[in-house]
């Protein structure tokens, strides 16, 4: 146990010391949620209040977030570790697998939490957000995104051989999502067709459930359909990167 804390925390830290990391991972989402908050604010119609539709941004941007913290954020950093050799390194040293697993997916999903409540912070404090869920259904939701999220990563990490590799595949799987999903074009102007194909991907899922539960205010056992979709594609990655995943 001790040694899973010691690269918990060493992990942690080298997160921290990428500035590039802590700008997309932590100040550019902010910077988009103000952004959203901002430039949207006036498509909704005039009987929605401006504090629902910050619930509403608000959603959107946590989905992009969560989203890209797993395809970006850890995929890349496992596939860097890989290809510099760290991970083969690692094999050789008392150090577990196990360890080096569970401690990136939980330094992961610690960060992303922390993002979360940042955002959360901000819709509140500043823009007075009505949301129409409770903290506990938004604390639900982001950790089954960031569970699916982050076993994709690993997925995407385990399968590409090098760190280029790990991003072009991840922005092949990030872009479709994101204009797909509705988070970046609302999903009412899509074609029914189109709609069936946002389907398949789980980042249409997550943003469904946030939007019907924080916006719309609808009890999260209504999205009992779009939970298991989310939670299936959470599994399947789970499985599929445990079988791809390589030390080098």
């Amino acid at each position: 146990m001790r040694q899973f804390f010691m690269f918990t925390w060493v992990a942690t830290k080298i997160l921290f010391r990428s500035r590039e990391a802590v700008f997309w991972n932590f100040l550019f989402p902010v910077a988009l949620f103000i952004l959203y908050v901002t430039v949207f604010s006036g498509v909704y119609p005039s009987d929605i209040p401006k504090a629902r539709t910050v619930a509403d941004n608000f959603s959107k941007i946590l989905a992009i977030t969560i989203m890209s913290g797993g395809l970006f954020s850890l995929a890349i950093s496992v596939s860097f570790l890989k290809e510099k050799g760290i991970l083969r390194r690692y094999k050789v040293t008392p150090v577990k697998p196990i360890t080096i697993v569970s401690g990136i997916v939980v330094r992961q999903y610690f960060f992303m939490l922390l993002v979360t409540a940042v955002l959360y912070l901000l819709a509140i404090i500043p823009y007075n957000a009505d949301f129409g869920g409770g903290i506990l259904d938004l604390f639900l939701i982001a950790t089954l995104g960031i569970f699916v999220f982050s076993s994709l990563g690993f997925c995407i990490a385990g399968i590409m051989k090098t760190n280029q590799g790990t991003i072009g595949a991840a922005n092949l799987l990030f872009m479709p999502m994101l204009f797909l999903s509705g988070a970046a074009i609302p999903a009412f102007l899509f074609p029914e067709w189109l709609k069936d194909i946002a389907g398949i991907f789980p980042a249409t899922h997550l943003l469904n459930i946030l939007q019907h539960t924080l916006f719309e205010g609808e009890p999260l056992g209504q999205d009992l359909t779009s939970i298991l979709i989310l939670g299936g594609f959470g599994v399947v990655f789970m499985v599929a990167s445990a079988f791809v995943s390589r030390w080098n």
